[in-house]
């Protein structure tokens, strides 16, 4: 009775090891395959993305944003290898989805598929935000630049309101849903708006206040 299980078992094992060398031996020619072309893939994406970087820098796009004042915006990153390696990771990933068609699994190929679809659309909302740290970082120099009263604090408000509504273009560009955040956006600049106004209406404030006081004398002393 015993040789029979051990007869059973032996014989269920052997099928399941000859199912798996039948599997392996079909399938490695399609995983050399993949991998030769995500290899090619990253040597594509790497090659091009350290190509646009070189470029970038020989257009001296980095110098132009640290003369401009504008660097600190990228939190220490060069613009010029962000967007070389955007770039890298486009190229990889488009070999990658190729990579994926030569294993004949319809599913994962369809799903494959829709991801690179949608990695164009997150290229360019990361592009989007970028520009918009950019141009937050330059708003914020103009408003440093002004004799306006905290301009500190409304500087690095409007900094944030202007990365703030990259932000959401981005995320709308990438195909989320943002209307909350759009309602959130225009109270932040409607407040915004409000304390600038606010300041200047104090400002002016004062001043009129000095030349009321000036007018004042000068008529009590001609009256006196």
């Amino acid at each position: 009775m015993a040789a029979d299980i051990a007869g059973s078992v032996f014989g269920i094992l052997s099928g399941i090891l000859s199912d798996f060398l039948a599997w392996a031996v079909d399938v490695t020619p399609s995983v050399i395959a993949a991998a030769i072309v995500i290899g090619a893939g990253w040597v594509t994406g790497k090659a091009a993305g350290f190509l646009l970087t070189k470029l970038l820098i020989k257009a001296r796009i980095d110098s132009w944003l640290h003369h401009q004042g504008l660097s600190p915006a990228l939190y220490g990153k060069k613009l010029s290898f962000i967007l070389g390696s955007l770039l890298k990771w486009y190229i990889v990933i488009l070999f990658i989805g190729q990579a994926v068609y030569l294993f004949n699994l319809q599913a994962f190929s369809d799903f494959m598929q829709s991801v690179l679809f949608y990695i164009p659309h997150l290229l360019g909302s990361a592009v989007i935000l970028v520009a918009g740290m950019i141009a937050g970082e330059y708003m914020k120099n103009v408003l440093l630049e002004t004799k306006l009263p905290y301009r500190d604090l409304v500087g690095s408000a409007a900094k944030f309101l202007v990365i703030y509504f990259a932000l959401v273009m981005a995320l709308s560009s990438a195909g989320i849903d943002v209307t909350i955040l759009i309602d959130a956006f225009r109270i932040g600049f409607a407040a915004l708006s409000i304390t600038v106004a606010v300041i200047l209406g104090i400002c002016f404030g004062f001043a009129f206040r000095k030349d009321a006081e000036k007018a004042l004398k000068e008529w009590k002393r001609k009256s006196g």
